[in-house]
């Protein structure tokens, strides 16, 4: 075999094997782009598939959040109109805060006025509360001294009623006398009986002139039972045993009348009782009647 001869049969057999690495190659490579091509068209159907559902779930999506956004727009509107209604009535508010904040300026002003009239109201008060204390504490003094006046002319027109009972006394015994002494010019000498033994029975003796000024007691009958009686002055007062009082009787419209002379036998803190020693037979003692000791009838103060 000559030398072409081999070197051909070697580039045949190189070319060869060539030949068959490379159609060996190419057919793997078929084979792995066919492999890769149904993987790519499995994951594209799958990809088209999902694509579906996607576009499904985001058309559902969308119509949902069309829905969503027109609710929020209508709430968004409502609340813009709630909005309005709320700015109307802040303002409204506002001036309604204005318009009381004014009547409050005023209210104050007047409450100054107020307090200030107030002020002056209770100064003059406190004047006439302390003008009607002054009043009070002299109309008490003159009611004390009215009744002090109105005991004093009770014992001046007791006094007075027992003057006038006296003087006719007196009267009746001068004309006894008189006519005593009538009789013995006409007759006989007749005994003459003692003046004082012709005073009329029941009447107090008068009162000597000069007698000093005495306090007098008074007070009232509290209890009577047949002969005694009981006095509401006792041993506080100043009254003691065997002082006498005279009792009598205011008659409305007249003088006090006498009714009886009461010795005194008991003497207690605030009260006594004695014996009734003279009476007024036309008068009988009654619980009230009023009294008074004696011995300061002839007081003048």
């Amino acid at each position: 075999m000559s030398v072409v001869t081999k070197v051909f049969v070697v580039l045949l057999t190189v070319f060869s094997i060539a030949f068959s690495v490379m159609t060996i190659s190419f057919v793997a490579r078929m084979e792995n782009w066919k492999k890769v091509a149904y993987e790519w068209r499995a994951t594209g159907v799958s990809a088209a598939a999902d694509a579906k559902i996607v576009k499904a779930q985001m058309k559902l999506t969308h119509e949902q959040d069309l829905a969503r956004i027109n609710q929020l727009s209508a709430e968004v509107a409502e609340l813009m109109n709630q909005l309005g209604d709320a700015k109307a009535s802040i303002d409204q508010l506002t001036n309604q805060g204005a318009l009381l904040q004014n009547q409050l300026t005023s209210l104050a002003g007047t409450l100054k006025g107020v307090e200030h009239t107030l002020a002056i109201t209770q100064s003059q008060l406190v004047r006439e509360q302390d003008f009607a204390r002054q009043l009070t504490k002299r109309n008490n003094e003159l009611e004390r001294r009215n009744i002090d006046l109105n005991d004093r002319t009770k014992e001046l027109t007791v006094s007075l009623a027992m003057a006038h009972q006296q003087n006719k006394a007196y009267l009746e015994q001068l004309t006894s006398l008189e006519q005593r002494l009538e009789q013995m010019s006409r007759g006989p000498a007749i005994q003459v009986p003692d003046a004082a033994a012709t005073v009329q029975a029941g009447v107090p003796s008068a009162i000597p002139v000069g007698v000093p000024a005495i306090s007098p007691i008074r007070g009232a009958i509290t209890d009577v039972q047949g002969n005694l009686a009981e006095i509401s002055v006792g041993a506080a007062d100043g009254v003691t045993r065997g002082m006498t009082f005279m009792v009598f009787r205011p008659i409305e419209g007249g003088e006090p009348r006498y009714v009886a002379t009461l010795e005194i036998n008991k003497v207690e803190t605030n009260r006594s009782a004695g014996i009734i020693v003279r009476t007024n037979d036309q008068e009988r003692i009654r619980v009230g009647d009023p009294v008074r000791d004696d011995a300061s009838m002839g007081n003048k103060g």
